[in-house]
């Protein structure tokens, strides 16, 4: 089984293949979750790689702020519309 470079298997295929896109230089559009929660202390893949090319996407609601059962955490770097 091949390792990632942070040294977690990859066993599942989004973790192989953000890595394989980090390699690529290819920027990788992820959801951060929905799951209400800091994804700081409650991990979400691919989203939370530790690798530059990943970018984490938050939901917002219809007042354009961060919807209620969004993820969030200091890198999530951007928002679109989650709610309707």
């Amino acid at each position: 089984m091949r390792t990632c470079p942070d040294g977690r298997t990859a066993e599942h295929g989004a973790a192989r293949l953000s890595w394989l896109v980090a390699l690529a230089g290819i920027l990788f559009v992820a959801a951060a979750g929905n799951s209400s929660t800091n994804i700081d202390t409650s991990p979400h893949y691919p989203s939370t790689n530790p690798i530059a090319n990943i970018v984490a996407v938050a939901a917002t609601d219809h007042n354009d702020a961060k919807a209620s059962f969004s993820n969030t955490n200091a890198d999530v770097e951007i928002a679109a519309p989650g709610v309707e």
